[in-house]
């Protein structure tokens, strides 16, 4: 299914939140899902996703114009959004381990990458090198700084844990030239009540893009090219920070009901990449099913606007 371009939703979110005081009887999906969307990142018009039919899922490639499929992998439990390298290899993860594969481009076996106890949380491609980057737990590697960033040999490359003066900055890999976007806690970790937020960080200096006090969760995905970054914040909303001008833009008020889960750039930064959760909630008396849809949007970056490309109708 394709849909035509339309608008971001510039309604404010209604009052449906999961943790509202009912006693939900079901929560789960229903038909086929669409998650974790990824672009070639030498063609805007092709990308990989997961297609999942309850805890069976296949890694798709897809191309946008000819709606053409090639089922990459399949009778999988693929954890988090892949990533594509200009060698033509897509790399996944594997629950409930998080074991990293990687499987060619254009389909056959697959290969593992790492051990159990890795434990991977996320990773992204070097821009430059075309190198996987790999952020890890590192609890069982042997690592006292235990948010690190490793390649895919299980040398740790860079620490997501620097101290700049009274900055200590943890990270999320999102690589363009080695730098990462991460998060910021200003003074001791260890202090009650610490400063938190989503910074930018190039070479040694930290710009804030984002404050939030430590109850509040991180960003859920981030994508970024040279002028823009993006991000979203969970449950609050679809963010753009302006690099140049070091100015915020939120793009869209998000929450329970309608969120955003998982976000790509192509490599021209003219798109992005969106799996859309839409949910519902049916029932009375306190007994209510939840009932989430993911499909997959492309977001039209100088039109600020919106088409759906795979959804289950």
């Amino acid at each position: 299914m394709v849909s035509e371009w339309s608008q971001l939703s510039d309604e404010e979110c209604g009052p449906f939140q999961y943790d509202d005081p009912v006693i939900v009887v079901d929560f789960g999906t229903t038909g086929i899902q669409y998650h974790f969307p990824c672009f070639n990142p030498d063609n805007s018009d092709e990308i990989v996703y997961v297609r999942a039919n309850g805890n069976q899922h296949a890694l798709v490639k897809y191309n946008i114009s000819s709606k053409q499929e090639t089922v990459l992998i399949e009778n999988t439990f693929i954890s988090s959004q892949p990533v594509w390298t200009r060698s033509g290899w897509v790399f996944y993860t594997v629950a409930p381990a998080n074991i990293v594969y990687k499987v060619s481009e254009n389909g056959g076996p697959s290969t593992q990458i790492t051990q159990p106890g890795w434990e991977a949380i996320n990773f992204g491609v070097d821009k430059v090198t075309d190198n996987v980057l790999i952020h890890s737990n590192g609890l069982n590697m042997g690592d006292s700084d235990y948010h690190g960033i490793y390649n895919v040999d299980g040398i740790k490359v860079d620490s997501l844990r620097w101290r700049f003066g009274n900055i200590y900055v943890g990270g999320h890999c999102q690589a363009i030239d080695r730098h990462h976007s991460g998060y910021k806690m200003s003074g001791d970790v260890s202090t009650p009540d610490p400063a938190y937020g989503l910074c930018q960080i190039i070479g040694n200096n930290v710009s804030i893009v984002y404050s939030f006090d430590g109850a509040e969760e991180g960003p859920m995905t981030i994508a970024q090219n040279d002028r823009y970054l993006f991000y979203v914040m969970h449950s609050k909303g679809f963010y753009r920070f302006d690099k140049q001008t070091l100015t915020n833009t939120k793009l869209e008020d998000l929450c329970t009901a309608r969120n955003i889960r998982a976000i790509s750039i192509s490599d021209d930064g003219r798109y992005l990449l969106m799996e859309r959760v839409n949910a519902t909630k049916e029932g009375g008396n306190g007994l209510y099913i939840i009932d989430e849809q993911s499909d997959i949007y492309l977001y039209h970056i100088q039109l600020g606007a919106q088409k759906k490309i795979l959804a289950e109708n």
